[in-house]
C-alpha cells in the first residue's frame, strides 16, 4: 500500500503549478473533518458553535497524538480492506500462483546507491533525506571503504558518503528528486534493484558476512511475545537489531506499515538487519536453523 504522503510529496516537488491544488485539496478535507465532528457533537451536546469547533479541534489533536486510536483505526482499515478485496485477491493469487507471477514483499522493495555530493553541515540520516518523510530507509552507508549497516537516525552523513537507500519505487523517486534538487546527491549511476535482487547480489560480488544486509520472513506464532504489540512497543529494532519492512496479513501486503500498526497472530513479519539480527532471531526462536 502506498502512503500518501509520498505521492503528495512527488506531485508537490516536481512542479510548482501543482502546490496550490494540493493545499487547496488538503484544507478542502480539514474543513469537511472538522465540519463532521462539529454537527456530531452539535447533535449530541446541543452547544454554541464556537465551542464546538474547539472541541472539534480538540478531538483531531487527540486522535493525531493518540498512539492507541491511529492503532485501532490502522486495524480497522486493514480489515476493511481485506475483506472488501478478500474476493479478487484470492483470485489474483491463484492465478499468479498458476503461472508462478506472485509476488513477495522482498520484491516490492527496492534498493538504490546513491553517492552524498554536498551537506550543509554534518546531517544526521533523519536530517539530510528527511527519511520519515519519505518512509525511505537507509540500510548501508559505506564510508572509506568501511560498511556501517543499519546506521540509526542520528548517524551523521558526509560528503562522499555512498548511501544503500530502500523503499518503494515511488518512495525512493520522491526522496531522489527532493535530494538532487538541493543538489545533494549525484544521479545514481545504477537502477534500482528489488530487495531480492540486492540481496542475492551481495553474494555475487562476494561481500563479506559480516558486511551483508539479511532480509528474512517471520512467522508470528499464537505464543508469540510480538501479539498484541504495536511495531513501536515491540521493542524489535532495539532487542533484535532489525528493522520491520512489511507485513503479509491473511491476502494482503503491508508495505511499510506505521508503527502504531498492532502484530497479530499469523502475520508474516518481513525483517530487514544484519547478522546480528539474524543470530538474535535464531536465539528467541524466531527462526529455524535452516533458514
Amino acid at each position: 500500500m502506498l502512503k500518501k504522503s509520498v505521492l503528495y510529496t512527488k506531485l508537490w516537488l516536481k512542479n510548482q503549478a501543482n502546490r496550490m491544488p494540493l493545499l487547496a485539496f488538503t484544507g478542502v478535507r480539514i474543513i469537511i473533518s472538522c465540519g463532521f465532528i462539529v454537527m456530531t457533537l452539535r447533535v449530541l451536546l446541543r452547544l454554541p458553535y464556537i465551542l464546538l469547533a474547539v472541541l472539534s479541534f480538540a478531538v483531531i489533536v487527540f486522535i493525531i497524538k493518540s498512539d492507541y486510536i491511529k492503532g485501532k483505526t490502522l486495524k480497522m482499515e486493514m480489515r476493511f480492506v481485506e475483506n472488501f478485496y478478500e474476493t479478487t485477491l484470492v483470485r489474483q493469487k491463484k492465478e499468479r500462483g498458476i503461472k508462478g507471477e506472485y509476488h513477495w514483499l522482498d520484491e516490492s522493495f527496492y534498493v538504490v546507491e546513491f553517492k552524498v555530493t554536498q551537506t550543509i553541515k554534518q546531517n544526521t540520516i533523519l536530517e539530510f533525506c528527511q527519511s520519515r518523510f519519505f518512509h525511505v530507509t537507509i540500510i548501508k552507508i559505506i564510508r572509506d571503504g568501511k560498511h556501517f549497516n543499519m546506521p540509526n537516525g542520528k548517524f551523521r552523513v558526509i560528503e562522499g558518503d555512498i548511501i544503500h537507500a530502500i523503499g518503494t519505487k515511488n518512495e525512493i523517486e520522491s526522496c531522489i528528486l527532493m535530494l538532487e534538487k538541493a543538489d545533494h546527491i549525484q544521479e545514481p549511476q545504477e537502477p534500482m534493484v528489488t530487495l531480492r535482487e540486492y540481496i542475492y547480489g551481495q553474494i555475487f560480488y562476494e561481500i563479506e558476512p559480516e558486511k551483508q544486509i539479511i532480509c528474512c520472513p517471520i512467522q508470528v506464532e499464537k505464543d508469540s511475545i510480538l501479539i498484541k504489540k504495536s511495531i513501536k512497543n515491540s521493542g524489535f529494532r532495539p532487542k533484535y537489531k532489525g528493522y520491520i519492512l512489511g507485513i503479509e496479513r491473511g491476502m494482503l501486503p503491508i508495505v511499510n506499515p506505521d508503527i502504531d500498526m498492532v502484530i497479530e497472530e499469523g502475520d508474516l513479519l518481513w525483517v530487514i538487519g544484519t547478522q546480528k539480527m539474524a543470530n538474535s532471531l535464531l536465539k528467541a526462536d524466531f527462526l529455524d536453523e535452516e533458514e
